[in-house]
């Protein structure tokens, strides 16, 4: 028997997660590229400048050209973001993530709540709840932040996501 995956199913008009054979539709990247976007919209709205660094990482962390990304990203968005139930989001990446790759898209959200050059407390609040729901320790923060402040955004460059 094969093992099972995770699958999406609509109940009325929000999308639930839910276990199910591979073959149905999920890609773990677009909850990630999702959670992108759910801590962008912290404060409102998400400017060129966001949405631009949101299709970099996408690209760069799952290892698409832009054009690639930008259709996964879009079609993301139009799945998960109106509908985007974040503790069932946080509840299954927290099962297929590493310890390193919830670090990493800490260092991911940081990096899209920086590029309009405002750091609001509305954004980090999102970034705050996206932790709580994929489980993220404190280690794992303090060392996501470490990363993205101390070392510098040039070395987080070129990471990558391993989910299947």
């Amino acid at each position: 028997m094969a093992a099972p995956g995770f699958g999406l199913i609509l109940e009325g008009d929000k999308l639930v997660v839910s276990v199910a054979p591979r073959g149905s539709f999920f890609d773990p990247r677009f909850l990630v590229a999702a959670l992108l976007d759910h801590v962008a919209r912290g404060d409102g709205s998400v400017c060129d400048a966001e949405a631009k660094a949101m299709i970099s990482l996408v690209a760069n962390h799952f290892g698409l050209d832009t054009s690639a990304a930008q259709h996964k990203f879009n079609h993301a968005l139009a799945l998960y973001s109106s509908s985007l139930d974040l503790a069932a989001v946080g509840a299954l990446l927290s099962e297929i993530l590493s310890a390193a790759e919830r670090e990493e898209v800490l260092v991911m959200l940081l990096q899209v709540i920086a590029a309009d050059g405002r750091q609001g407390g509305d954004e980090l609040e999102a970034l705050d709840q996206v932790a709580a729901a994929l489980s993220v320790t404190s280690e794992e923060k303090h060392a996501a932040f470490l990363r993205y402040f101390d070392k510098g955004k040039s070395e987080t460059a070129g990471r990558r996501i391993h989910l299947s």
